[in-house]
């Protein structure tokens, strides 16, 4: 789970830095958001005090502020990490800013990937970044600029492109180390788990969408409704739908933990597996854990 800065955000050399730092806690606050979906810190191709905000270097900004406003700007740096190795060749022109390549939106684009930029200016304020790569080509980037931005979920973040190398009936999991950042994160929460049934599958629901969507799988909501009027329970089913096969996850609610039934493109179940992705039983060839798909 990666993230580019796009560095066509950090503010021009017109603008005044002590003037827009409700732009610095915006940053700051969706970075700590996209945190506990799995995201590591934002990529950047230059180290931390080379960056320029509003036209000034880090260490320039931060001379004369005062303790506060340093402190603030000192906190960015633990949101970033330098990648000096980047393709310089991998490049992507902002259609208002056609004079400007980056590199790093470039790579956005090519690896799938989202850019979180800075609101400076209100023209980065939006869902999607257009422009063009150095072939000529017409490209878009989702981007991310605020953590209260409608459609922001942990499934709209996920690389379609990644996802594709796996074969979910293989590996329905495959994102491990993201669902184990978010799983850390609700621990806690897990261990005391209501007693009360609906409270308990409430938590439940909540927590195993949210892991589904992170290892690319989304809400099937007919496949769902389907097996809810057949079998008089509750039911929340996943499909596929980033992988290039299709399968299915079906939520456990009866576990103290969160686990998903797999089933194949027919329903057939094929096993159930923990949120880490370990096999916990076989496949019941009985049909008594199979899905209606049709």
């Amino acid at each position: 789970m990666e993230a580019y800065l796009n560095d066509l955000s950090t503010g021009s050399s017109g603008l005044s830095l002590i003037d827009n730092f409700d732009k610095l806690h915006k940053f700051i606050s969706l970075s700590k958001y996209l945190n506990r979906f799995g995201f590591a810190n934002v990529i950047i191709d230059q180290k931390f005090r080379d960056l320029e905000l509003c036209g000034v270097r880090i260490p320039d900004c931060i001379e004369s502020m005062d303790f506060e406003h340093r402190n603030l700007v000192l906190q960015l740096q633990n949101h970033f990490v330098h990648k000096p190795s980047l393709d310089v060749t991998k490049i992507f022109f902002h259609d208002s800013y056609p004079d400007s390549p980056s590199v790093l939106l470039g790579h956005a684009h090519e690896f799938d990937r989202p850019v979180v930029s800075f609101t400076f200016d209100d023209i980065f304020a939006v869902d999607h970044i257009v422009g063009k790569r150095e072939t000529g080509r017409n490209a878009r980037v989702l981007n991310l600029y605020d953590s209260k931005q409608d459609g922001i979920t942990a499934f709209s973040l996920v690389s379609r492109k990644e996802c594709g190398r796996y074969n979910p009936l293989n590996d329905p999991f495959w994102n491990s180390e993201a669902t184990r950042k978010f799983h850390d994160s609700i621990n806690e929460e897990l261990l005391s788990l209501p007693q009360h049934p609906e409270e308990k599958i409430a938590m439940l629901s909540r927590y195993a969408h949210v892991i589904a969507e992170i290892n690319g799988w989304e809400l099937d909501e007919h496949v769902t409704a389907v097996n809810r009027k057949k079998y008089k329970a509750m039911r929340q089913i996943y499909r596929s739908e980033k992988f290039t096969k299709t399968a299915y996850i079906s939520v456990d609610f009866e576990k103290v933990d969160i686990f998903f039934e797999l089933c194949d493109k027919r329903g057939r179940h094929k096993g159930e597996y923990s949120w880490n992705g370990v096999k916990s039983e076989e496949a019941d060839t009985k049909g008594n854990h199979d899905i209606e798909v049709s």
